[in-house]
C-alpha cells in the first residue's frame, strides 16, 4: 500500500447548493433538548476542510460510543476486502431525502475502500441501491431483494418495510452466505447478521418530551406514524409512550397511520372536525413530518405545533420559519456508511456487533444553525 494515512476514517465530500451546511455528510451522536450530548455518546468530529472554488466542503463521519465503534465501522484501513464484490442496498420511499443521504454515505464507504486498496476496472467494489417509492409496498420490496439476491452480491443491505418478512430471502441468503445487514429498520430474525440503527425507543421519547414541552406540558396532540409494520415506527411509538407518561396533562386525541386507503391530509382533517383545540402533532419520519407540515399550512392552523422526525430540506425551511418546532435528526449518511463497512467485513468472516447504533440529535430554531450540527442536515 502506498504512503496512506494509517486508520484514516471515512469523509463524505458534499456539494453545497443554495446553503453550504445543507449536504454535509454525517457524524452522530445522541442530543438533549438543548443541544447538549447525552453522556456516553460522542460530539462530532467535522472537518471543515474546502475542496477549494466548487464550494465543497468533507465532513469526519463518527458514531455514538467510543473510538472502537467508530473506528470499526467507519475506518476501512485494516478491512480485508475482495475484489470485485459487490454490496446491494434495498431501501424505501427513495425520493426522499433521507434515503438520498444513506445513499451518499454509503458510496462514500465504497469509494474509500476502493482508493485504500488500489482497485480499479473489474476489481472495483460496487454498490447497487435499489429500494420503492413508497412506505408500503412490502411486495416491491420482496421483488427488488429477489432480484438483487438472483445476481449473488458479496453482501446484502435492508431497510425492511415490513419487520416479519423477509423470512425466504433471507433463508436464500444464508445458503449462499451472504451476509444481510438491516439498517433504519429491522427484521425479526436470527438470520440477520446486525442492524445499524438510531436507537428509536430513546428518539422516541426525545421527541415526545420536546413536543410536551412545546405545549407547556398541558394539551391535546395528534401521533402521526408510517407505517407499523415497520420496526421503527414500533420502536418509535414505544419510545412516546414511555415518555408521555412524564406527562400526565398531556392527552393524545388521535394517532394517525400512514396508509393506502386515506391521505395523511384527509385524516388530519377529519382529526380537527372531531378536536379543533389541537395543540400539537409528532410524527415519525420525514415523510410523515412533511405531509403534516403541508396539511396544517393548507389549513391555515400555524397554531398547532409540529415535533417530526428527520430531517429534509423541507423540514430545514419548516424549522428555521417556525412551522415546525423542532425534529429528531438522524444519521443517514453514517448509517449507509456503516452498513456498508459492516457488511463487507461480516462477508470477510469478521464478527461483527450485533447492534450497531448510529445516533440522533434533537435541533430546533436555536440549534439549527450551530457548527456541530451541521452533519445532520441533509
Amino acid at each position: 500500500m502506498d504512503n496512506r494515512m494509517k486508520h484514516r476514517k471515512i469523509t463524505a465530500a458534499a456539494a453545497a447548493a443554495v446553503l453550504a451546511v445543507s449536504l454535509c455528510a454525517c457524524s452522530s451522536d445522541g442530543g438533549a433538548a438543548s443541544g447538549s450530548i447525552e453522556s456516553g455518546s460522542s460530539v462530532p468530529t467535522v472537518s471543515a476542510s474546502s475542496a477549494g472554488s466548487q464550494g465543497h466542503g468533507s465532513y469526519e463521519i463518527t458514531l455514538p460510543g467510543d473510538d472502537s465503534v467508530t473506528s470499526a465501522y467507519t475506518s476501512v484501513d485494516d478491512l480485508s476486502v475482495e475484489p470485485g464484490a459487490t454490496v446491494a442496498v434495498v431501501a424505501k420511499e427513495l425520493n426522499l431525502e433521507y434515503w438520498k443521504a444513506v445513499k451518499d454515505g454509503a458510496q462514500q464507504a465504497v469509494d474509500e475502500i476502493n482508493e485504500e486498496n488500489g482497485f480499479e476496472k473489474d476489481e472495483r467494489v460496487t454498490l447497487t441501491f435499489d429500494g420503492t417509492k413508497d412506505s408500503t409496498d412490502v411486495d416491491g420490496q420482496i421483488n427488488a431483494i429477489d432480484s438483487v439476491l438472483s445476481e449473488n452480491p458479496t453482501a446484502l443491505c435492508i431497510a425492511a418495510i415490513d419487520m416479519d418478512s423477509c423470512k425466504t430471502q433471507l433463508e436464500a441468503a444464508k445458503e449462499n452466505s451472504i451476509p444481510v445487514i438491516t439498517l433504519d429498520s429491522g427484521i425479526e430474525s436470527d438470520l440477520v447478521t446486525a442492524n445499524c440503527t438510531t436507537d428509536n425507543v430513546a428518539a422516541g421519547r426525545e421527541a415526545m418530551n420536546n413536543m410536551c414541552q412545546s405545549i407547556s406540558d398541558v394539551g391535546k396532540i395528534a401521533i402521526v406514524t408510517h407505517a407499523q409494520s415497520q420496526k421503527s415506527a414500533v420502536e418509535r411509538n414505544q419510545g412516546f409512550a414511555e415518555e408521555i407518561t412524564n406527562h400526565p396533562k398531556v392527552e393524545v386525541a388521535a394517532r394517525l397511520e400512514e396508509n393506502d386507503e386515506e391521505s395523511v391530509e384527509t385524516m388530519l382533517k377529519a382529526t380537527l372536525e372531531v378536536t379543533p383545540e389541537l395543540d400539537g402533532v409528532i410524527c415519525t419520519n420525514e415523510g410523515t413530518t412533511e405531509q403534516v407540515l403541508k396539511a396544517l399550512s393548507k389549513f391555515g392552523r400555524s397554531d398547532i405545533r409540529v415535533v417530526g422526525f428527520d430531517l429534509g430540506k423541507a423540514q430545514v425551511s419548516a424549522i428555521r420559519e417556525g412551522r415546525e418546532y423542532g425534529t429528531v435528526a438522524e444519521n443517514p449518511r453514517g448509517m449507509g456508511c456503516a452498513a456498508v463497512v459492516a457488511a463487507l467485513r461480516a462477508a470477510s468472516g469478521e464478527t461483527v456487533e450485533k447492534q450497531i447504533d448510529t445516533g440522533y440529535r434533537w435541533i430546533d430554531k436555536d440549534t439549527i444553525d450551530l457548527k456541530q450540527n451541521e452533519a445532520y442536515l441533509y
